[in-house]
């Protein structure tokens, strides 16, 4: 390795430290010289040199001068990478004094996308009216961007362009000034989407409704709940509609608190969908005032059985006496093997002591699954007898629910269970003996 790469290497080191030492003024001036000339397999060391230089400037001062080093050397640039690397520094460095330059450069084919990205980077408002001003001369993918970057900047001032880009014959065009319209939001955005929306063919209707729901969660945003409701409304009630867009419309109407939003819900409630009945589900108990709890327990009681786990699931955040009690009943009164395996894990979260029972008759379950959700509840069940009764009940269990129960009670972390593990550790089976020596290690 020559010494003129050692010296590179460790100068980038420094630089990832944040202690870099200011390049000497000479280099840098002889760098910014070579730099015009960059090929992609050459003066790599002045691009580096630069570049060092402007993530160590110390101060406001030294960005100053090394913007306007960028900007003489961008004028003189004489390759495509050159002008691409120069446009990439003032992105990181620039300020209102670079925009004319990279202006310049914007509609070039070859460099527009490095000098747009950098106007885009600087968010003064002088860089947007350049961003403009390029935008009623672009034309292709430069048009695009251009017009995405101004959304994604929120300008105001750009909503006459992309409205008249809404009359163009390109589909993309057209797309992307939709597209844009919703980033702006507002009313007037809305105004202009639906108007466009009667004429528009499927799959820029799709593109216009997407626009119109981000206006409706910007409205939300803005407290103009009006707005949202009737733009979700019309999303929901519309059965053209797919699927998801009409899910989008029912969450908003709950998000915006539109004043039928209960009347909705209940609706959903009772739909034929799998998906609109487990949203509404999932949505009843964010509704302004609503007992959770109790919300969900009474939709548990009414509910068809493929609704159940979620509710069941749920309620697991809801520990307390109803809760445990609508739980239970399900359990015992459900013959599907869904619905009880999820009862199972709930009562794990909400139970107690009164549970235990229960639960440990389904640890001897023939059925795998509700042996495993039965293990799974037994670790979490709280009461101020649970780890007694299993550390009672777990030497005269069956040799297979014992099995079982060993390692739940390692898992409950109770020291009070060493004294029946320790007999266990010398049980003629030998699968019992292997789980209790392993319980009494990790306890």
């Amino acid at each position: 390795m020559n010494t003129s790469t050692l010296n590179m290497n460790v100068t980038y080191l420094l630089v990832g430290c944040f202690l870099l030492s200011p390049v000497a003024a000479e280099d840098l001036n002889q760098a910014f010289t070579a730099v015009t000339g960059l090929q992609s397999d050459q003066q790599f060391d002045a691009a580096k040199s630069i570049e060092s230089a402007v993530v160590s400037a110390p101060d406001a001062e030294a960005k100053r001068v090394l913007e306007d080093q960028l900007i003489r050397a961008l004028s003189k640039a004489e390759t495509r990478e050159a002008s691409i690397f120069l446009c990439r520094q003032l992105r990181t460095i620039g300020t209102s004094r670079s925009i004319g330059a990279l202006e310049r450069r914007l509609l070039d084919p070859e460099i527009g996308h490095a000098a747009r990205l950098a106007l885009a980077s600087n968010g003064s408002a002088e860089a947007l009216a350049a961003l403009r001003r390029a935008l009623t001369k672009a034309s292709g993918n430069h048009e695009l961007s251009l017009m995405q970057d101004l959304a994604k900047a929120s300008d105001q001032l750009s909503r006459p362009l992309f409205v008249a880009r809404l009359q163009s014959d390109r589909p993309a065009v057209l797309e992307a000034a939709a597209r844009a319209l919703g980033h702006l939001a507002g009313n007037d955005s809305i105004i202009t989407l639906q108007a466009k929306r009667f004429e528009a063919n499927a799959k820029l209707k799709t593109t216009i409704d997407t626009a119109l729901l981000r206006c409706a969660e910007s409205a939300v945003t803005q407290r103009d709940l009006s707005s949202a409701q009737a733009l979700y409304k019309t999303f929901f009630a519309d059965e053209q509609q797919p699927r998801h867009m009409r899910l989008a419309g029912l969450r908003g109407l709950v998000m915006a608190q539109a004043p039928d939003a209960s009347r909705t819900l209940a609706k959903a409630l009772q739909s034929p969908d799998t998906e609109f009945r487990r949203t509404a589900i999932q949505l009843v108990s964010t509704m302004p005032g609503a007992n959770t709890a109790d919300t969900l327990i009474g939709l548990l009681e009414k509910s068809v059985p493929q609704d159940r786990p979620l509710i069941l699931s749920m309620l697991k955040d809801h520990p307390k006496a109803s809760t445990a009690k609508a739980v239970l009943e399900v359990l015992e009164n459900s013959q599907d093997l869904e619905v009880q395996r999820e009862a199972l894990v709930t009562l794990g979260h909400v139970g107690d002591d009164d549970d235990l029972p229960l639960i440990l008759k389904h640890l001897a379950s023939a059925t795998p699954s509700l042996r495993d959700a039965a293990r799974s509840s037994l670790v979490r069940l709280s009461g101020d007898t649970v780890d007694e009764v299993l550390r009672r009940s777990v030497g005269g269990m069956p040799h297979a629910v014992q099995e079982q129960l060993i390692p739940i009670l390692a898992a409950r972390g109770s020291l009070q269970a060493i004294s029946a593990l320790v007999p266990l550790a010398r049980h003629e089976d030998a699968n019992i003996r292997k789980a209790a020596i392993s319980a009494l290690g990790s306890l």
